[in-house]
């Protein structure tokens, strides 16, 4: 069987939610030259500016905000630092924290370690999260991975796990999944 040839990376990850597996094969090997994009953008309307803190985007879709776009959450809680990030409130019962996103290679994916820990680029468009703020997620309860991919040939192919976690990084920010917990098409093509 030929391996999906992707077109469109996108990593999401919700506290008990859907989240995401990057690809192992690829185009580039800067995750995805996007010769197609799909435009996810903001609703302006005041679903797209919470007035609570929440911790991810999950528990914004189960506080009734369903639109689409860039929010403010607060993994550190009770800290009350923000994290601006790109959250889908649609894809397979919504609530997802996108931590990884690329549509067209404006934003080069090619850094050191430190822009991995921080992270970088905007949630608007092409980012990264950055994997101390994936590892507070990931260890405030059960999280999914879920991976939406773009094929070049048009359509869409997914993969989720649950139970996904990321070690902090004295651990080498380590990605574990649980064994026998994968749902989806992709690699099916």
């Amino acid at each position: 069987m030929a391996p999906t040839t992707v077109a469109k990376t996108e990593v999401v990850t919700a506290s008990t939610a859907p989240t995401t597996v990057v690809p192992t094969t690829l185009i580039t090997t800067t995750l995805s030259p996007a010769t197609k994009t799909v435009e996810q953008t903001a609703n302006p309307s005041s679903s797209a500016f919470p007035t609570g803190m929440f911790k991810d985007c999950k528990e914004l879709k189960s506080n009734g905000y369903s639109n689409n776009g860039v929010y403010s959450i607060y993994p550190y809680l009770p800290v009350t630092t923000s994290v601006r990030v790109y959250c889908d409130m649609t894809t397979d019962g919504g609530g997802w924290t996108v931590f990884q996103h690329r549509r067209d290679g404006s934003v080069n994916f090619y850094l050191l370690w430190d822009n991995y820990k921080k992270g970088f680029g905007e949630p608007n468009g092409e980012y990264w999260l950055g994997n101390d703020h994936l590892h507070q997620l990931t260890s405030l309860g059960t999280s999914d991975f879920y991976v939406r991919l773009e094929k070049f040939t048009g359509g869409w192919a997914y993969a989720k796990y649950n139970n996904f976690t990321v070690a902090d990084e004295s651990d080498g920010y380590r990605m574990r999944l649980k064994v026998g917990s994968y749902r989806g098409n992709a690699g099916k093509d």
